[in-house]
């Protein structure tokens, strides 16, 4: 179900997307009352997600192969999202099925899928193609709905043995990125096993480490007056909170790689800014966030392989990725965020 202009998923990713046919992601549907039309495949990595009818109106009906997350960890996601959206956070609530379930289990002939189903927020989606529309008031307000789910993930106190989300160190990139990456390119696993023991020393106090939604860029929340709608917590785990801070500045939108710098510098104040006027923001985070940009080239990286048909990227993906490539055996990060603080 290849949409016109994505990119080639890797053989494995392939082997899935054969199975999920229009007809296999209706039959899931139904499970939510979905209307009779064929669901309408969304892009996605990871998850196969398509835009469904219901009677109550328009959803998102996502399949999650057993492979990439177990129902018990499907299960958490919804937990927290359930838990945010009753402390008063706007965020995308998932849906229960006819048998009054938040997850299903759909089999197939390559193993289960975990159905679920959301609601479709209707909002502005944040431009991917201008920079100059990641202003002030849009990045402020970007930091203070940061900022509110740090508060809410502190206050409901959530670890493991109460919400069995993975640690950053579980995800599967992380933990396959040796295997993904080929032997060949021995800077880059030399320049992993660096940052990885940065990370491995640094604090998880409660203060600053905790349950975070790990992928706030600008594919995955809508505009509001007043913040954003946020969705697809899939990658949501345990790390540090000042990491969802640098997601949407390692994905910001840039006319060439020169401005970036003081685009990276600008967006930075402004998100401080808003998440400030919820919560502090400790000065100590401003040392770390260098070393997470480069942890998010290199997840990234090992993304790509683990996704994605590398020798077949179309033009402007393989450019980014030859440049994270580049960063990465250089050891510098996508942009220079300036003096801590």
């Amino acid at each position: 179900m290849k949409k016109p202009n994505e990119p080639l998923r890797s053989a494995s990713q392939r082997a899935l997307a054969a199975v999920v046919t229009p007809e296999f992601a209706q039959a899931a549907a139904a499970l939510w009352e979905a209307k009779s039309t064929l669901p309408e495949p969304l892009h996605a990595v990871q998850n196969f997600v398509f835009a469904i009818e219901r009677p109550a109106g328009p959803a998102i009906l996502r399949l999650t192969h057993e492979s990439h997350r177990s129902p018990d960890q499907v299960e958490a996601e919804l937990r927290w999202i359930l838990d945010l959206a009753e402390r008063g956070l706007a965020v995308a609530k998932p849906y229960r099925s006819n048998n009054d379930a938040w997850l299903e289990t759909v089999a197939s002939s390559n193993g289960q899928f975990i159905a679920t189903c959301f609601e479709r927020l209707a909002n502005i989606e944040p431009s991917s193609d201008d920079p100059a529309s990641w202003d002030e008031q849009l990045l402020k307000n970007l930091g203070s709905t940061i900022a509110k789910l740090h508060r809410a993930s502190r206050e409901a106190a959530w670890d493991p043995a109460a919400l069995l989300r993975p640690s950053w160190r579980q995800e599967s990139v992380v933990r396959n990125f040796h295997s993904l990456v080929p032997a060949s390119e021995a800077a880059i696993h030399r320049a992993y096993d660096r940052v990885l023991a940065e990370l491995d020393s640094l604090p998880r106090s409660p203060d600053s480490y905790g349950l975070i939604h790990a992928d706030l860029n600008d594919s995955n929340f809508f505009l509001t007056g007043e913040g954003a709608n946020v969705f697809d917590f899939d990658d949501s785990c345990y790390g540090w909170f000042a990491f969802d801070l640098i997601v949407p500045i390692f994905h910001f939108p840039t006319a060439d790689q020169a401005t970036m710098d003081a685009a990276a510098q600008r967006a930075l104040r402004w998100l401080v800014r808003g998440y400030e006027r919820v919560s502090r923001f400790n000065r100590t985070w401003f040392e770390w966030l260098p070393l997470f940009l480069k942890w998010r080239d290199l997840i990234t990286y090992g993304f790509f392989y683990e996704q994605l048909e590398i020798a077949a990227l179309p033009d402007t993906l393989r450019q980014t990725f030859l440049g994270m490539r580049a960063r990465i055996e250089a050891d510098q990060p996508i942009a220079n965020l300036g003096p801590a603080g």
